[in-house]
């Protein structure tokens, strides 16, 4: 019994040795923590996310703008915004192209849809230019 005592204390030895070459060879010994800014970012995007998806709508992307996201929700007209609206703050307009881009925070996010044209023409792409353009609306 103490000769598998003695085996298995050897291996763990030499087991923690090689991992201990490993970690400084390859740069793992110093860890990194997320700054804290970021991991409440972090929280309250993925808060945003859940309680969106509580009420039915889809996340079709998140942007980050500044080191601030800015979630792009898919407006399906058969599901009822009003939940959203009654809940989010002050609202941003833009046309262009026959389509109305809305942004407004949401539990300390930027969310933001298209509403198209009644007539079903729209063009333009969608970009990190349009959430530039809401960001400076939001801010002022």
């Amino acid at each position: 019994m103490d000769g598998l005592m003695e085996h298995a204390q050897g291996a763990r030895e030499h087991e923690s040795d090689e991992t201990d070459g490993d970690v400084q060879a390859s740069g793992l010994g110093s860890r990194r923590v997320l700054a804290g800014s970021l991991l409440d970012r972090l929280v309250l995007l993925n808060s945003a996310r859940r309680a969106l998806r509580d009420m039915g709508l889809r996340v079709a992307r998140v942007i980050w703008c500044d080191a601030r996201p800015f979630i792009e929700i898919e407006r399906a007209p058969n599901i009822s915004l009003a939940p959203l609206l009654d809940r989010m703050g002050r609202r941003v307009f833009r046309c262009v192209n026959g389509r109305t881009r809305i942004a407004g925070e949401f539990m300390g996010v930027t969310v933001c849809w298209f509403e198209w044209a009644s007539d079903g023409t729209a063009g333009g792409a969608r970009g990190n230019a349009d959430v530039t353009t809401m960001q400076e609306g939001m801010e002022r």
